[in-house]
């Protein structure tokens, strides 16, 4: 459910003066969105990227089944097939979350109940134009806009914002990576939340973007050509040319995401603590359903626990967030023809800067670099990866382990990996690990390694637990001014006007766009 009222003032003044005409104006506008939300419920669901190696029996079953089905050379997708089909039979639930919700003054709110949330923001815009015709033939149009818009806050008082800059939290964790600086290191490696916006008396989620200056300028010109030039551009031939600079509103739709996602301390969502196997995972209809403990509700300020396994994400903004702008320009060349025809040939350009990209700054880091080696762990995962490409099988190596050759980052970060599920090297059981375990998901073999206690004592990683993961989280999905964009147009309109009973217009557009 959603109400949104938008309050909305302007004026404009308009005064001419000789070859002038001044314009003047202002707009205001008060923003309110209200929102409730019923979308805290548990789900459950059976999905094979969270499907741990099926075991000897079972995997071998799947792909004979496969292999008389499909022929003797099945393809991964027709395995899977197979695999869901089972999934499906055995009634296996091996992929559930919930979400959690909390008010900001403490208490949890149970399952189904409403999520209401109103969200504020005001925004002020003030202009002048100028339109100058210099000569009969010759018109200036300048002018400037600015804009300033206040942060997007929650009027209620039930935001809240991290403590200290997730731009700094960020940045630790992706620079430490190339170093070998495991990401539970520096200083910043962990966030806590505290109340915010202006209901609470403290800052939003940003600040205040008061640099909103937008100036355009545009000329018309109806040239007086002799000769040659006269009759390439004809009588009547009208030059335009232009070019503006404009800023986008913004904050509303990231509200809605906070509506929707919610913030630490307000909202959790949590999945299964571990992937699950065909013998392990909880069967629809078989006794109760899994459930997952909610997080503690302390109040604030907040600081998410350690987890280990897992997955969860929370929503952030960078806190330099300002509103994306654009260069738009143009150019165009209108002239007459005969038969009453005329022909317009231009060019329209927009070069989009600080457009809002969520970066998750959670993600695991797969750069990271084994400062011994030199080799990153993207690189040792390609390494496994052309292993598997030659046609060598999890069951082969098994067998075999000499088949994976040691790979420097594998042996030097993951000692203790060695004999982990056969005996043999820690590339070898490495190798066993995404193709025979995690269906060839990198990342669920490397939270594995990296998040998965040994005996409920350390973890593989010879760092220790969240070396690439972070601490608190699986995802730390972040509003930031990471987009950029270009477009370039050129617009072709050959028009005849209705006379005489009939008329046409023929238009084409050849362009070229790209953005991140």
């Amino acid at each position: 459910v959603r109400i949104a009222p938008t309050y909305n003032f302007t004026d404009d003044l308009t005064y001419n003066v000789g070859r002038h005409t001044w314009q003047f104006g202002a707009n205001m506008r008060a923003i309110r969105n209200s929102r409730t939300s019923f979308s805290n419920f548990p789900t459950y669901s059976f999905g094979r990227n969270t499907l741990k190696g099926l075991g000897q029996d079972i995997s071998t079953a799947v792909q004979s089944f496969a292999q008389s089905k499909y022929g003797t050379t099945a393809t991964l997708s027709e395995t899977t097939n197979v695999q869901n089909a089972m999934g499906a039979m055995l009634g296996i639930l091996n992929s559930y979350s919930a979400t959690f919700n909390y008010a900001v003054a403490g208490g949890t709110i149970p399952f189904g109940s409403p999520i209401p949330r109103k969200f504020a923001t005001n925004e002020y815009e003030f202009y002048f134009m100028d339109t100058f015709k210099l000569k009969p033939n010759l018109t200036l149009t300048y002018g400037l806009r600015y804009g300033s818009y206040s942060p997007v806050y929650e009027a209620n008082g039930e935001q809240v914002i991290t403590q200290g800059n997730v731009d700094q939290y960020f940045a630790d964790r992706a620079g430490g990576q190339l170093l070998g600086v495991p990401g539970f290191v520096p200083a910043s490696a962990k966030l806590t939340f505290i109340k915010g916006g202006a209901a609470n008396g403290a800052s939003s989620w940003y600040s205040r973007d008061n640099n909103n200056f937008a100036p355009r300028i545009s000329v018309a010109y109806t040239p007086e050509f002799d000769g040659m030039l006269g009759t390439i551009f004809g009588k009547g031939t009208v030059i335009r040319a232009g070019g503006a600079v404009t800023y986008d509103r913004y904050g509303s739709n990231m509200a809605v995401n906070f509506a929707s996602s919610g913030s630490p301390g307000l909202q959790t969502t949590l999945s299964q603590p571990l992937n699950t196997d065909f013998t392990d995972s909880p069967r629809f209809g078989v006794g109760s359903l899994p459930t997952l403990t909610a997080p503690a509700g302390n109040g604030f300020p907040y600081t998410p626990p350690e987890i280990f396994g897992g997955f969860n994400s929370y929503s952030a903004v960078s806190p330099g967030l300002v509103a994306p702008y654009q260069y738009l320009l143009n150019l165009s060349v209108a002239r007459p023809l005969a038969a009453k025809m005329t022909l317009e040939v231009g060019y329209v350009g927009r070069l989009s800067h600080k457009g809002l990209l969520r970066t998750d700054y959670g993600q695991s880091l797969t750069r990271f670099t084994d400062p011994v080696s030199g080799q990153s762990w993207m690189q040792a995962m390609g390494k496994l990866r052309d292993i598997f490409e030659s046609g060598v099988t999890a069951a082969q190596v098994k067998a075999n382990p000499g088949l994976v050759p040691a790979i420097p980052f594998i042996e030097n970060i993951f000692p203790g990996a060695r004999n982990d599920k056969f005996t043999g090297s820690s590339s070898a059981n490495a190798f066993n690990n995404v193709y025979g375990v995690y269906a060839q998901s990198d990342l669920d073999a490397l939270q594995d390694y990296d998040r998965v206690k040994r005996s409920n004592v350390r973890c593989i990683s010879v760092y220790g637990c969240n070396t690439f993961f972070p601490q608190q989280q699986s995802g730390l999905l972040t509003w930031t001014n990471a987009g950029k964009g270009t477009y370039h147009g050129m617009q072709i309109v050959l028009r005849r006007p209705v006379q005489k009973g009939w008329g046409f217009d023929f238009n084409y557009t050849w362009s070229h766009a790209i953005d991140n």
